[in-house]
């Protein structure tokens, strides 16, 4: 099992969400993860991805954040979970921070 699965919603933001899918696979070199990415019906085409660990699900119309958001959990095999807009970098610091919080206090759920 993954430890995390990262969602990240794309929508007319390609060039972005590369960026974004890079910066995070560059931030979580040391926790084992996956990335999924839900190209919510774009009009402009999301290329794939080189990196096996990212998953690409392209739906064929913008089915609105949630709906996009909740395909990507459904098939998320990580203990935790981070929905990750398009347009957030984010650092190793942040990422292994908030797993050993969440490893370390079993009562908190969310973050």
């Amino acid at each position: 099992m993954e430890k995390l699965s990262c969602i990240i919603l794309n929508y007319n933001t390609a060039e972005m969400t590369h960026k974004v899918v890079a910066s995070f696979i560059e931030a979580a070199k040391k926790i084992n993860f996956e990335v999924i990415v839900i190209d919510n019906g774009s009009p402009e085409v999301l290329p794939a991805f080189a990196d096996k660990r990212v998953v690409l699900i392209r739906n064929q119309k913008n089915l609105g954040f949630a709906t996009g958001v909740n395909n990507g959990l459904k098939i998320a095999t990580g203990d935790y979970l981070l929905l990750l807009n398009s347009d957030v970098f984010i650092d190793q610091v942040t990422l292994t921070s908030l797993i050993n919080y969440l490893e370390n206090n079993p009562s908190v759920g969310i973050v």
